[in-house]
């Protein structure tokens, strides 16, 4: 225990000293997922039933038309509330999305980390970050245009 706490303490020393050099990929990191964290706190909040949601959607609003991204707020509300065939009804792409944003999330976390522990890998580590995102994104939205 006595030396898991001692490398929080240095962990969490390298991560101040990083992100008070302006370290851009971890302030990018902390950005993202400061704006992925209420993709998960909004849904837990507000209910699944229809017209719970305070936030209509601006496409049905304008043209009156639903869009293809109708029903994800609902449909991942009905995800934290482990409610998974009520989310393909809301949304057919809602669980694809719940996750992609629940993995981009974790990867934040995860390569922050070790982008501050490995001094020499920090270009590959960015790298791989980009990739795995770039092809995590389009599994996750491509679907959404067709």
């Amino acid at each position: 225990m006595r030396r898991f706490q001692e490398n929080m303490k240095s962990f969490s020393k390298r991560l101040k000293s990083d992100l008070g050099r302006g370290q851009p990929y971890l302030l990018i990191n902390l950005l993202l997922g400061v704006i992925i964290l209420p993709v998960f706190v909004y849904p837990a909040v507000f209910s699944p039933d229809e017209g719970q949601h305070p936030i209509p959607c601006v496409y049905t609003s304008l043209t009156g038309e639903t869009c293809s991204s109708c029903g994800l707020s609902r449909g991942f509300s009905h995800i934290v509330r482990g409610q998974f065939s009520d989310a393909a009804e809301a949304n057919k792409h809602s669980l694809r999305l719940f996750i992609f944003f629940k993995l981009q999330l974790i990867m934040r976390v995860t390569f922050s980390a070790l982008y501050i522990k490995n001094i020499l890998y920090k270009r590959k580590i960015i790298g791989a970050d980009i990739g795995i995102s770039a092809v995590l994104f389009l599994a996750a939205f491509l679907p959404l245009l067709y």
